[in-house]
């Protein structure tokens, strides 16, 4: 089932978190947004990059929690990003990953990252809360296989069954998009 709830968090807490990701001290590393077509990791439920152009394969992110690679940053997941877990009933035994994402201007065109699945967990979910308002936006497929568009609005949450195919879409309006992907297993 796919849900959209705008005004997700309070105004505090909404906040709380565009302060903290935006914050000119907040660590990023650069990463891919998919995997290169050359790239050996690639897996089976990943399309490579979008176009033969890679060097719109650029994005940077904040790793908060991997549950694989037993990794966890603990001073984000019990500080801003608390009230955005526990209103998704998200806790340490169902949260599988939790990274936030930065996507810098690439230029006057929408640039369309590819279709990818986050995991294929039956019962997986995948959350996307968008930190800023822009013109980017998340295209998902639905069961039949049409394609449909989520805008980047700030304090919006959208939800999503883990193995629908969804591809981020770079904004052309702002310096950057950012948001948090959050995957979880369902009850």
């Amino acid at each position: 089932m796919i849900r959209v709830i705008d005004d997700f968090l309070s105004e505090d807490e909404y906040q709380a978190i565009h302060d903290t990701v935006t914050s000119l001290r907040f660590p990023w590393v650069r990463a891919n947004i998919l995997h290169d077509p050359d790239d050996p990791r690639v897996e089976k439920y990943n399309e490579p990059y979008f176009t033969n152009d890679v060097k719109f394969n650029i994005q940077f992110v904040h790793n908060v929690f991997y549950k694989e690679y037993r990794r966890a940053e603990m001073e984000l997941i019990l500080g801003p990003l608390a009230p955005l877990l526990k209103k998704l009933n998200i806790n340490k035994n169902n949260l599988l990953r939790c990274k936030i994402n930065l996507n810098p201007y690439q230029g006057p065109k929408h640039i369309f990252s590819g279709w990818h699945t986050d995991n294929q967990e039956p019962n997986g979910r995948t959350a996307i809360y968008y930190v800023n308002t822009n013109n980017g936006y998340t295209a998902y497929k639905d069961p039949e296989g049409k394609a449909h568009i989520m805008r980047s609005k700030a304090n919006r949450l959208f939800t999503f069954p883990s193995l629908t195919p969804h591809a981020g879409v770079i904004q052309t309006d702002h310096q950057y998009r950012c948001l948090i992907n959050i995957n979880w297993l369902e009850d």
